[in-house]
């Protein structure tokens, strides 16, 4: 018997993904075309999203969100239950390293004791995490999109921005450009546009977890949101190349043509979208479900591929919460499929 120790698998770094979407003849998404240089799902279509960084937690940044408290973030998103619970093959993915103080912030360490974490990280700091989920969805969806979930702080209303003037258009899209380019900050233009992010926007709706095979891993939250009709969304050139609204059914059908290049988690959340024709039928259904975290499991059955998902007799940990819907996506002539 060999004494080599355990491989530790690569940590699974927190990040978001915002489904954005709009009302016309039917619900549509928003998608972003991957670059075919990205060493993460390359030329992949996915949604706007990306890792937490240290500064969406930022005291000041999170002093400038509304619509709902840390607590109600952390309870959103179902955190409150999680550092007591191990998922996946003993892998906690929000028990954070927030119980080390060596940990960065943007991590999830695997094979940490649940108890542990639970014990020393303090529930404010476990419910600012949280909250910075929510605030990363809307800093990448900036980035990546070119949307903007904010209103002026100075506006009771609460009213998204109207960017369909050129000039106010321009003065947000010279902060993307410089936030591209480092030479300004989100939290900067926060400041200095006197921006408040209303946190209630954004709804969750899946959770992710990247499998331990993978080189590189995300623990990622998916989140819901209703693209302002009064801006106009845009690939960024950089880490994306090309966009386009399309209705989930449809994007399904390119797919399976092998025209549109998808990956799990964006196809079974593109199926769950697909079943509803208003914005507000797809939110009573994210408010209604569970949100387990997700951590496919790979398997050749029958000369396919097949993703395994938490609930299925061939998944291999029974003590997962199961996923929602079908527990089987199979890979067919380079197209995902449920089964």
């Amino acid at each position: 018997m060999s004494d080599a120790p355990a491989v530790k698998p690569p940590t699974a770094y927190r990040a978001t993904t915002v489904l954005l979407l709009r009302e016309g003849s039917g619900l549509e998404a928003f998608l972003l075309e991957r670059t075919s240089k990205s060493s993460f799902m390359p030329s992949a279509y996915v949604y706007p999203g990306g890792r937490l960084e240290p500064a969406d937690g930022s005291p000041e940044l999170l002093a400038r969100v509304s619509g709902r408290s840390p607590l109600q973030c952390a309870e959103a998103i179902g955190f409150r239950s999680l550092p007591s619970t191990e998922v996946a093959r003993g892998e906690p993915p929000w028990a954070l390293a927030l119980a080390s103080k060596n940990s960065e912030p943007g991590m999830t360490q695997s094979r940490v004791n649940p108890k542990g974490c639970e014990q020393n990280a303090s529930n404010d700091a476990l419910e600012n995490v949280a909250t910075s989920c929510f605030v990363a969805g809307i800093r990448e969806s900036f980035e990546e999109a070119g949307v903007l979930i904010a209103h002026r702080a100075s506006d009771e209303t609460r009213s998204l921005l109207d960017l369909s003037d050129p000039v106010n258009a321009e003065v947000f899209a010279s902060w993307r450009r410089s936030i591209h380019a480092r030479e300004r900050s989100f939290l900067e233009m926060a400041i200095g546009e006197d921006l408040v992010f209303p946190l209630d926007y954004l709804h969750p709706f899946a959770h992710w977890i990247t499998p331990e095979c993978e080189r590189k891993r995300f623990d990622t939250w998916f989140f819901l949101t209703l693209a302002p009709a009064n801006q106009t969304l845009t690939h960024d050139d950089l880490e994306t190349v090309a966009s386009e609204w399309l209705a989930p059914a449809k994007a399904l059908e390119r797919h399976a043509r092998g025209h549109l290049h998808l990956f799990p988690p964006t196809f079974r959340t593109l199926e769950e979208v697909a079943q509803f024709d208003s914005w507000d039928g797809v939110v009573a259904y994210a408010s209604s479900i569970p949100k387990p975290p997700i951590m496919p499991a790979f398997e050749t059955i029958d000369g396919e591929l097949v993703a395994i998902l938490p609930g299925d007799e061939r998944y291999p940990d029974a003590t997962v919460a199961p996923a929602v819907g079908g527990t089987r996506i199979a890979l067919q002539d380079g197209h995902w499929r449920s089964l």
